[in-house]
């Protein structure tokens, strides 16, 4: 059956069968050598018009897929371990599709994909406290990443409901929660997250529990360096240790969709699997720490819409009214021009922990293109492109080769050259 790219994305996601042990004690990943944010915040400029609104015309691809089939077996869940088998399962194979059918209708060779943490780098000498569960990676269309581990572009973590909630964290100052010993346990998963985030230098995390998504973005608490200040490309990075926050929203397990068309949870609410996959293309639009983010509409990925091949369904769960088709296409406001490539922050990691020089790395044909000229200049996070760049093993093959395949491509499909410079649609018509 046809459906577009939202109702597979919001398919209702399967009930967990809770298993009880009796006398079981809750318990999270405790680690005194946790960073840990001083302040914690609602994420108020994120809502779901906004999310369907930065990518309509994806969220409309029109293509039939297959369902996926769990056992019962498969189901029943008595701890955090038995839960990630399900998202394995479930959620990480619908994510991975979804960001394979958009890098399809962006017209890119590469995007980053949802993978198993075991599968991305660490941070060098790390414990297994500091290893997170999921990660997203940059790959290219062959399933060629450039490196044996390539590096952790979007930390993510498993937890169970039973042992850790989103409804009991408390936003506000959290500067008084020093001591260990006197630490609430709902801090915990926070704090590692956050910790995550530090030591990656990535804005981006979340959690995923059989309950909820909860996203989180990470920043300094200012918003700007104190002054006077020297200048440092590190300066963001250094204060998270100091004075960071962070900012989290949660989406329900429940909201969704089921196979009679019937509504689950909130109405047109964003589903988990929706909200991860638009978490990673944020992931691939820029995902450096930063003083301040610009409003979520104007920080979309850059492509150019490819109309001939998104359709639309009568039974399309988002129709986006006029206000959103505007707010989808604002231009942007004064912002780093890094957004408008597919950036990457590169990290120098040491055996001890230190926080490297941070910088950006663009994948795709277009930067490759442009490899040569920018290992002359110095990219927009202070680091040169050439030590920067995402390399695949396909990169390195003849510039001929590379050529005749992506005009072979175009001319079969009709498509428009991806532009790099904003939104702008291409001149393509709808099939």
């Amino acid at each position: 059956m046809e459906e577009t790219l939202l109702d597979y994305l919001r398919r209702e996601n399967p009930t967990v069968a809770h298993i009880d042990i009796p006398n079981r004690s809750k318990s999270t990943t405790r680690c005194r050598t946790y960073s840990r944010p001083k302040w914690i915040a609602r994420w108020e400029d994120f809502n779901t018009e906004t999310i369907h609104g930065m990518y309509a015309d994806i969220l409309r691809h029109v293509e039939t897929r297959d369902r996926i089939r769990l056992r019962e077996i498969d189901l029943r869940v008595r701890n955090e371990t038995g839960f990630e088998k399900v998202v394995d399962k479930w959620n990480e194979k619908i994510v991975f599709k979804a960001l394979e059918e958009t890098s399809e209708c962006m017209g890119r060779d590469d995007l980053i994909y949802i993978v198993p943490g075991v599968k991305a780098q660490y941070v060098q000498g790390a414990t297994k406290k500091y290893r997170p569960d999921w990660a997203a990676i940059a790959m290219n269309s062959q399933g060629e990443t450039g490196d044996i581990l390539p590096k952790n572009l979007l930390p993510g973590d498993t937890k169970y409901s039973k042992d850790w909630t989103s409804a009991s964290v408390k936003e506000g100052d959290c500067r008084h929660m020093v001591d260990p010993r006197h630490v609430p346990g709902w801090f915990w998963p926070v704090a590692q997250v956050y910790t995550y985030c530090y030591r990656l230098q990535r804005r981006y995390a979340y959690i995923i529990t059989d309950a909820e998504l909860v996203l989180f973005r990470i920043g300094p608490l200012r918003d700007s360096p104190p002054e006077p200040s020297p200048v440092s490309q590190n300066l963001e990075i250094k204060e998270l240790d100091v004075d960071g926050k962070i900012e989290f929203v949660s989406i329900p397990w429940a909201n969704g969709r089921n196979e009679m068309g019937v509504e689950l949870g909130e109405p047109n609410g964003l589903s988990v699997n929706t909200a991860l996959w638009w978490l990673h293309l944020q992931a691939a639009s820029n995902n450096s720490i930063r003083w301040t983010y610009p409003p979520l509409q104007n920080d979309a990925l850059s492509y150019t819409p490819l109309e001939h091949d998104i359709s639309l369904s009568r039974n399309d769960s988002f129709r986006p009214s006029a206000d959103d088709a505007q707010t989808e296409r604002a231009p942007s406001e004064v912002y780093d021009d890094s957004r408008y490539q597919l950036s990457f922050m590169e990290e120098q990691e040491a055996a001890q922990f230190s926080v490297p020089e941070s910088s950006a790395a663009s994948i795709g044909p277009s930067s490759r293109r442009r490899t040569a000229d920018r290992n002359q200049t110095a990219s927009s996070f202070g680091s040169t492109a050439a030590n920067s760049s995402f390399v695949s093993h396909s990169s390195v093959t003849s510039s001929k080769n590379r050529v005749e395949k992506s005009k072979g491509k175009t001319a079969k499909r009709g498509r428009p050259t991806i532009s790099n410079s904003g939104n702008k649609r291409g001149s393509s018509k709808k099939s």
